[in-house]
């Protein structure tokens, strides 16, 4: 399960600086740099980052959610799962895996 989440993460992050295209603006020329705060103001402005960096946080944060619940429910609900919990998660993982490209088709289709 480590292995294929690592996977899943490690595309991610190649498809984020190879599928992103930059669009250069001129930097304000009065000064020679930038403060932190003016820095993530460019930073959040640029809908690409945003949308990128939620959606990681977002899918991070539902996986780690539902590993957390299917390991609660596999040990106290079904104690004939408790064996095979790690075959229950890879399943999970490679069903979410599979599942999340075909949504995105069906959500492009439906138009949302």
């Amino acid at each position: 399960s480590g292995i294929i989440m690592g996977s899943v993460m490690l595309v991610g992050g190649i498809a984020c600086p190879l599928g992103v295209v930059e669009r250069v603006k001129e930097m304000p020329s009065e000064k020679d740099e930038l403060t932190l705060k003016e820095s993530l103001k460019m930073a959040f402005m640029s809908r690409s980052f945003v949308t990128l960096t939620g959606a990681f946080f977002f899918i991070w944060l539902t996986v780690q959610g539902v590993q957390g619940n299917i390991m609660l429910y596999a040990k106290y609900s079904q104690d004939k799962w408790n064996d095979s919990f790690q075959y229950l998660l890879g399943a999970l993982v490679f069903c979410a895996t599979i599942g999340m490209p075909i949504w995105m088709i069906i959500m492009k289709h439906i138009g949302k």
